[in-house]
């Protein structure tokens, strides 16, 4: 097997326990697609060095970051927010040295407040966090949010690429969003 596609599908099938990949690769010949999807769609991490000699380094702090978990198998519920614009839309499990951003949008006619309740596993007791936000109280998003925000949401499109193929649909939504606002994908060149 040697196209990145089937290779991610397969790995991402064969993970029926739902495990975090991490990937790492070093060098100015990795396959960057391959090792970002394969952690993406396992809710895992990657790390991609430009020059070898920086991995000896860089390997152990990788690695090092996700060594205490604190929140594993998480389920999230926005309440009455627009699922279909947030994202990640698999949350990835939370470690101690970590952090983990989550990006989307609201009506503020129609949504008044921010509830987001994380259900998972913290060692092997079921766990629940709820996070609570006015959203009147939040300041004007600046450019640069909305910029990571559909970041977010073309990995997510360009990983449903991975899964159902090219589509019509799929492509014309991110050439939509990379023209929007500014980001480049490999769907530029």
């Amino acid at each position: 097997m040697q196209d990145s596609r089937e290779v991610i599908n397969a790995v991402t099938a064969e993970n029926s326990l739902h495990n975090s990949v991490f990937a790492f690769g070093a060098g100015n010949t990795v396959n960057r697609y391959l090792l970002d999807f394969i952690a993406y769609r396992n809710i895992g991490r990657s790390c991609i060095l430009p020059n070898m000699e920086d991995t000896t380094a860089k390997l152990p702090a990788f690695f090092d970051e996700f060594s205490d978990p604190l929140l594993t198998d998480i389920k999230a519920d926005y309440g009455r927010i627009d699922h279909d614009e947030i994202f990640p839309r698999s949350i990835p499990n939370f470690y101690r040295k970590g952090a983990v951003k989550v990006y989307g949008r609201f009506d503020p006619e129609k949504d008044k407040q921010f509830v987001m309740r994380l259900t998972g596993r913290a060692g092997s007791k079921e766990k629940e966090l709820i996070f609570r936000a006015k959203l009147g109280d939040a300041g004007q998003a600046t450019g640069a949010i909305a910029s990571d925000w559909a970041f977010a949401k073309a990995y997510y499109i360009i990983g449903e690429i991975s899964r159902q193929g090219e589509t019509p649909g799929l492509i014309g939504e991110l050439k939509e969003l990379s023209a929007k606002y500014n980001i480049r994908t490999i769907y530029n060149q």
